[in-house]
């Protein structure tokens, strides 16, 4: 029967709206080492198989048939030669290499291409999965307290599937560590974020959001004070969200100010100083704090900030 079409998603459903509307919540874990456990299988696998394999090519070498003995010279022969062990051995450990590697053979004895469509190439997906970022810890304690939230998540998640975002509070702070580094996002942003701009992001954010619900608590007791104001499907949930071009754009801006400015403070601070011990100490400070706000406001590399802080 089909469910009323007032009925809001519940559970897995709503969190995958929540992922589908706010890319920032799409957050998984990267399983790290269930697949480096699968690698270490698959090569113990291979191990093995090549020790066979050597046993099988001595015995053709050392065989009184002149066909097997030419296998190890003339592939042809192996390819066409019938119920030969060398060849079903080498099939096999063609069919293994490609769950290791993904770079098969695409010879129609060696592989059936049928069944390897659904083959995990064990080794470039385990690198693919290492090369996904980390999510930003703001959107990951949305997250978190979105599946605990009251109206949001309601807590639905049961059993083992509880620990998949979060771990209990006994949990040691090495798995806690381990967890932080298991996860993993699908979401690009738009440039790579800057020290301010995680910062921005995260702590002044909380702290304007908090400012705002006070300030507008009178006006609209429909919405709930929280310091989590960021993201929501609900309309009701209390949650605002900020567009992340937005929030780069006031960096941008607060940057150029800030660069801006430190020429002009830098030169009315010399003009002050009269003494030349204090002007040197001003310069070196000035240059100091130059080269920290490149580093934190901007993604300059070293060199760049080297050649601009020399300027």
């Amino acid at each position: 029967m089909a469910a009323p079409a007032h009925e809001e998603p519940r559970g897995y459903h709503r969190l995958a709206d929540l992922m589908g509307h706010y890319p920032e919540a799409a957050i998984f874990r990267r399983f790290s080492s269930l697949n480096m456990l699968n690698l270490l299988s698959l090569q113990a696998e291979l191990i093995d198989l090549q020790v066979q394999f050597r046993d099988i090519w001595a015995e053709d070498e050392d065989s009184p048939d002149d066909t097997e003995k030419a296998f190890s010279t003339y592939f042809h022969k192996l390819r066409n030669s019938e119920d030969s062990h060398q060849l079903m051995m080498l099939l096999d450990i063609r069919k293994k290499l490609y769950e290791y590697s993904m770079f098969g053979v695409s010879h129609p004895l060696a592989i059936d291409e049928q069944s390897l469509t659904h083959t995990d190439a064990a080794l470039l997906q385990a690198s693919q999965v290492q090369r996904l970022s980390a999510p930003e810890y703001a959107d990951l304690r949305f997250l978190r307290q979105w599946l605990q939230g009251s109206g949001e998540g309601e807590n639905f998640l049961d059993g083992s599937e509880r620990f998949t975002w979060d771990l209990p509070s006994s949990s040691s702070s090495r798995e806690h560590k381990f967890l932080e580094k298991d996860l993993l996002t699908v979401h690009t942003s738009i440039e790579e974020q800057d020290v301010f701009s995680r910062i921005m992001s995260s702590t002044l954010l909380d702290f304007w959001n908090w400012l705002r619900s006070c300030i507008s608590s009178n006006r609209h007791h429909q919405i709930q004070q929280s310091t989590n104001l960021q993201k929501s499907i609900h309309p009701n949930s209390g949650v605002l969200h900020y567009k992340e071009s937005t929030l780069l754009k006031v960096n941008n801006i607060f940057v150029s100010v800030v660069g801006a400015a430190m020429p002009v403070v830098a030169v009315v601070a010399l003009y002050f100083i009269k003494t030349e011990g204090g002007r040197l100490g001003a310069m070196a400070g000035f240059t100091i704090l130059f080269a920290l706000v490149l580093a934190t406001c901007t993604n300059a590399r070293r060199l760049e900030i080297a050649a601009s802080t020399a300027a």
